[in-house]
């Protein structure tokens, strides 16, 4: 309920007022939309997962601190979890399987960023029906694709692993999946948050 009702409601009127109409006019708008929408979210996650414990019915934990995530393939395990599961069991691994069964093995590497791509434009579409949405689910399909690329890059040349190469990359890594979630809220909030 404190998430909820007392940091997400608190953020909510004391940046937009009473009547409650969220912008992305400002600039850092967007970053403080990320923050109560992380709250509220996470707030009705809580409450949800304490009415569970109340009737005895297993309810998942649904955040685990997404904002120490340092890249956005992260970020998407650690916030909405039980989405995040059900569209890797239920689209992702039975598409990537289908097209790597028709490519052939050669080609999994191909098949599986297709599969991340088209995977988040659903999430985009599970979100709202609606063509920002559907980009927007691309564009995190795409960026969690070119991460990953980077990411062999690194192990490959055993950067990834270098002590201070670390510590650069996580703290930077945190910077950066807030402005890249700031940005999205930018694009998504006119259509998400009418005014």
């Amino acid at each position: 309920l404190f998430y909820k009702f007392v940091l997400s409601e608190g953020i909510r009127i004391y940046f937009y007022g009473l009547n409650g109409n969220i912008s992305t006019d400002e600039l850092f708008d967007p970053f403080i939309l990320v923050i109560y929408v992380f709250f509220d979210f996470s707030g009705y996650s809580k409450i949800a997962r304490g009415m569970g414990l109340l009737y005895g019915i297993p309810t998942p934990i649904n955040f685990n601190a997404p904002f120490l995530a340092t890249s956005v393939t992260e970020l998407f395990t650690r916030w909405h979890m039980s989405m995040g599961q059900f569209i890797r069991r239920n689209f992702f691994t039975p598409v990537q399987l289908g097209l790597v069964r028709r490519v052939g093995v050669r080609w999994a590497s191909a098949a599986s960023v297709i599969t991340l791509v088209v995977s988040f434009g659903f999430v985009g579409l599970w979100h709202r029906l609606s063509w920002t949405w559907f980009l927007w689910g691309i564009a995190m399909g795409i960026l969690m694709a070119v991460e990953k690329f980077v990411l062999t890059f690194l192990i490959k040349n055993k950067w990834s692993s270098t002590g201070n190469i670390k510590i650069i990359v996580d703290t930077l890594g945190r910077v950066y999946v807030f402005i890249t979630l700031a940005l999205t809220v930018f694009f998504t909030a006119k259509e998400t948050f009418p005014e």
